[in-house]
């Protein structure tokens, strides 16, 4: 039989579910096929176990987020928490600040009304005369014991002062030299006496002759007398007084000289 194709008979197939099939060559021969094999819709238990698998996959995430979520939240809660909480801190931290410079202002309030107060002053006693020396006494008019470590007092002719041209005392006193104290106690009420040489109107004579009481007399001089004591207070701390007077003409006394520059008058 000479080589050609061969369509399958497809007649008697049930269903009409038939397939062409083509032979060549040596081995032709009709092939059937009555049916395709039968395909199962049906769902046994590993379907179902793969099921609930996606299932509890799904639930899991959906619960992973919904914890994220909520751990997220409480994050910003505790993030507000603690801005509030530094707020609270910075407010905090300035009350403490103003309670402590309040403290601090109450404490010195405090020492500067226990502390000692030493004033410097020309004794009453003194007349204008022709004299070498001026009597001084130191006086704690504060409430508590001050130690004197030293001090110092001169009393001298300068040229005339007036409130328009005080330039006769030098800008910073220049009180010659310190009389060492040696840390002397002086109780509240109590005083102490020193002394100064009095500088007439002529370079290095410490009297007053009677030219230089006619000068101070006619107003061609000013007696002027000015001194300072450094002392401790209870605590330990350092003070300083200053204080600056000339001879009254009228009052016959020596009376605080306001013309004098600042550096005169200190109180630390």
């Amino acid at each position: 039989m000479p080589q050609q194709a061969t369509r399958a008979n497809t007649e008697d197939v049930p269903n009409g579910n038939a397939i062409d099939v083509l032979t060549a060559g040596s081995r032709q021969h009709e092939t059937k096929i009555v049916g395709l094999p039968p395909v199962s819709v049906e769902r046994d238990w590993t379907d179902l176990i793969l099921l609930l698998c996606n299932a509890a996959l799904v639930v899991i995430g959906f619960v992973g987020i919904k914890s994220a979520l909520k751990t997220l939240k409480a994050i910003e809660g505790q993030l507000d928490q603690m801005v509030v909480q530094n707020q609270k801190f910075d407010e905090s931290l300035v009350v403490t600040e103003k309670a402590a410079k309040a403290a601090q202002d109450s404490a010195d309030s405090l020492k500067n009304a226990e502390r000692p107060w030493l004033l410097i002053v020309p004794e009453e006693s003194f007349q204008l005369t022709p004299r070498d020396r001026l009597d001084w006494r130191i006086e704690n008019i504060g409430r508590t014991t001050a130690q004197i470590l030293l001090c110092s007092v001169r009393c001298r002719c300068v040229g005339s002062l007036t409130v328009e041209t005080p330039k006769e005392l030098e800008p910073t006193p220049n009180y010659r030299s310190d009389i060492q104290m040696f840390s002397t106690p002086v109780a509240p009420n109590q005083r102490i006496k020193v002394w100064s040489y009095i500088e007439g109107a002529e370079a290095y004579t410490n009297r007053i002759f009677d030219k230089d009481v006619t000068g101070i007399k006619d107003r061609k001089f000013d007696l002027v007398a000015y001194g300072r004591a450094i002392y401790l207070d209870a605590f330990g701390n350092s003070h300083e007084s200053r204080f600056c007077y000339y001879y009254a003409l009228p009052f016959e006394e020596f009376r605080i000289d306001l013309r004098a520059p600042a550096d005169y008058h200190t109180c630390t």
